[in-house]
């Protein structure tokens, strides 16, 4: 690491955190970690068995390793802040973080290797994954070895179907929500009708089939609806052709993740289509890797949906303000339930008195809402948990920074917030601006 680096890290802790020696500390450490160093291993500091073993199985490779590193780095926030008021239980948090490969050729198999490895290690809790497919294919795994996963972004309405003994937790709202969402807003756009291309797994399926129930509903009419392999990434000239099969519709809804939504407008651009219909995406392409690879042309007034903080609320602010004293930018989609994620393990062992699975599992529902008429309402952050370690016997009800939780018999949260977003052009450089926000149900 060099001294500039250092400086620089020093400089911007005696500026943002101007508070007890010993956070101003243990930020520094964080810093150094997470912003200075550049090597993947300096970014997993060894775990010690003195501390409280959580897993991070996230995406640290392939075309999806951005939303893994903003999820690690929320983590380690929230952890920094916890351990900061003497962690858990006495215990600081160790991260044990594997890479699910997810949006790669091998991640299924990568992510069960993943899983095992993780509760190997001694994991009583597993942070993620990012992916629906991913978090059903690893959940047999995790629930037969009796440790609770929770994952801030695996939307897939399928999840809340699962057997799991009361295991699989997510804190980002199912695609029911966001499905009905995006219908609505193509019928306030005038949109009659639309093809869809989706990827063929949990989290494309689950959210086209959301999406079109509500648009048909509604009087809307799907011309087609064309999945592909999950595990593909480009050459969608066939795929494209075949959203055109039945006749050219007012909009094109592109349900993918990143680099394989790039290379479908690339193949759209391709087509023979003019004029191009107005084309929709959704959360998993919400990314600045979109902008940067798919043609300016089709993005300019592209539109969609993805799920959101209430940016107006007290707890998000709060949030959003730390993440951006810790990492220099607003918080990425799905940080803010990753950051609630954390919290939820801790308090959830901080009740029990014990830092153990059971204690997570048992619990987290009764945490995560009010269970009396007066509960102990904890917001986010380290005066947040604060005030839960001084009430421990008490019934407490967490207000995440995503917002309320509220889990309900299923391991969901009971309600989502949206945004409708649109790429527009400011300076010569494209951005997502949004243009509606609303919450579901």
């Amino acid at each position: 690491m060099s001294l500039e680096c250092q400086e620089t890290g020093i400089l911007n802790l005696v500026m943002n955190f101007n508070s007890k020696l010993n956070i101003i500390f243990s930020s520094f450490i964080f810093c150094w970690l997470l912003a200075c160093n550049t090597e993947v291993d300096d970014r997993h500091p060894e775990v010690k068995n003195s501390q409280v073993k959580i897993g991070i199985l996230a995406p640290l490779t392939g075309p999806l390793a951005g939303f893994g590193q903003d999820f690690e780095n929320t983590a380690r926030m929230a952890a920094n802040e916890i351990d900061a008021l003497g962690g858990i239980n006495g215990q600081s948090i160790g991260f044990i973080v594997r890479d699910s490969r997810l949006g790669r050729e091998d991640s299924e198999q990568a992510a069960l290797q993943a899983t095992q490895e993780l509760i190997e290690s001694g994991v009583i809790g597993i942070i993620g994954p990012a992916g629906s497919g991913t978090t059903i294919t690893i959940a047999p795994t995790a629930i037969a070895n009796g440790v609770p996963i929770i994952s801030p972004s695996a939307t897939s309405p399928a999840l809340t179907e699962l057997d799991d003994s009361d295991l699989v937790w997510r804190t980002v709202a199912s695609d029911a929500f966001q499905g009905k969402f995006l219908a609505e807003q193509l019928i306030l756009d005038q949109v009659n009708s639309i093809s869809v291309i989706y990827r063929g797994d949990a989290y494309g399926i689950g959210l086209k089939q959301s999406l079109i129930d509500s648009f048909t509903q509604q009087g809307g009419t799907v011309l087609a609806e064309v999945p592909y392999p999950a595990n593909k990434e480009n050459n969608f000239d066939s795929q494209v052709s075949d959203l055109f099969a039945s006749g050219k519709p007012d909009a094109i809804v592109i349900i993918s993740f990143v680099t394989d939504g790039a290379n479908i407008m690339v193949s759209l651009a391709n087509s023979s289509q003019s004029p191009m219909p107005i084309l929709y995406g959704v959360d998993g392409n919400k990314r600045e890797e979109l902008l940067e690879n798919a043609p300016k042309s089709l993005l300019l007034g592209m539109k969609g949906s993805a799920p959101t903080a209430p940016a107006t609320s007290p707890n998000y602010i709060a949030f959003a303000q730390n993440f951006e004293r810790y990492f220099n930018k607003p918080p990425p989609v799905f940080t803010e339930s990753t950051y609630d994620a954390v919290y939820l393990l801790a308090l959830s062992m901080a009740v029990a008195g014990e830092n153990s699975s059971a204690a997570i599992k048992n619990n987290l529902r009764s945490l995560s809402k009010a269970d009396s008429i007066n509960p102990v309402v904890i917001n986010v952050g380290s005066q947040g948990y604060k005030i839960a370690l001084e009430n421990l016997t008490q019934d407490l009800d967490l207000e995440g920074a995503a917002g309320s939780i509220n889990f309900d018999e299923f391991g969901d949260v009971t309600s989502g917030n949206y945004i409708a977003w649109e790429i527009i052009e400011i300076n010569g450089q494209l951005t997502f601006d949004t243009i509606r926000e609303a919450a579901f149900p």
